[in-house]
């Protein structure tokens, strides 16, 4: 008897049984929301983990380039991916969680060069604007790009167009306002900072979420037991102390 007992005891106190095994996540650099050297890994990497954490499941991360981490996720590798927007495609192969963050994206541009406030995308079709390859921005933004109207050279990073919309080789570039204020502040010198300016109409206020491959059995459940745990940090006070974390430059530090 003392041994059965013995044994229900490691059973049931080990490891195993309190933390399920790890959940696999590719993510792309995206600071300060999720970053391989950031603190915690950036605040949207943060976030997923606690609220996991609050279900009983450990998380771990891969960061690959964007598309890559897309298409690993989306064969089956990874079992989730992170963080991205709503569009059709994605949604013809992952399960979407409820939003980890809103992203608001601004269209910035020089003080030297002012761009008139706009109704619609159309009327800055005499622009040249600066886009990053595998950024969702809007349906509007590329149909116009695809149709002519808008004249949208793509580069492979959120840097490389700053310092493009910087030297005048574009004249916009729609950019996450959190993300530029990262970006501008950690490769800019002062002078340089001080001239970039964000017109105050939002391009997109989009929702961005951790994304669940629908190849995967068992996808629907590691998305439900997240949504479960994300609405617990909310109600216990956790996912607002993080947000003010994320507003004062936490997430900026590199451990």
């Amino acid at each position: 008897m003392q041994i059965l007992l013995a044994i229900l005891v490691v059973i049931f106190f080990s490891p195993s049984r309190s933390l399920a095994d790890p959940i696999t996540i590719a993510s792309g650099e995206f600071a300060p929301y999720s970053g391989y050297a950031l603190y915690k890994n950036g605040f949207a990497c943060h976030v997923i983990s606690e609220s996991f954490k609050r279900v009983g499941h450990s998380v771990q991360y891969v960061f690959l380039p964007w598309k890559r981490s897309y298409l690993e996720a989306k064969s089956g590798t990874f079992q989730a991916t992170s963080t991205w927007v709503t569009n059709p495609q994605r949604l013809g192969d992952f399960y979407y969680s409820q939003p980890v963050y809103n992203s608001t994206t601004l269209l910035y541009h020089l003080k030297s060069n002012p761009i008139s406030q706009w109704e619609k995308l159309s009327d800055l079709k005499s622009y040249r604007f600066g886009a990053t390859r595998e950024y969702t921005y809007t349906e509007e933004f590329w149909n116009l790009h695809s149709s002519g109207v808008l004249n949208v050279q793509i580069t492979n990073t959120d840097q490389s167009n700053l310092h493009k919309l910087l030297f005048k080789r574009i004249d916009i570039f729609p950019l996450n306002e959190i993300v530029a204020t990262e970006l501008i502040s950690e490769h800019f010198s002062d002078p340089q900072g001080d001239e970039f300016i964000a017109l105050l109409k939002p391009i997109s206020d989009l929702p961005s979420s951790i994304i669940f491959p629908k190849i995967l059995e068992g996808s629907k459940k590691r998305r439900e037991d997240f949504n479960r745990g994300l609405k617990i940090l909310k109600k216990d006070g956790t996912y607002d102390k993080m947000y003010k974390d994320l507003l004062s430059g936490k997430y900026s530090i590199k451990e």
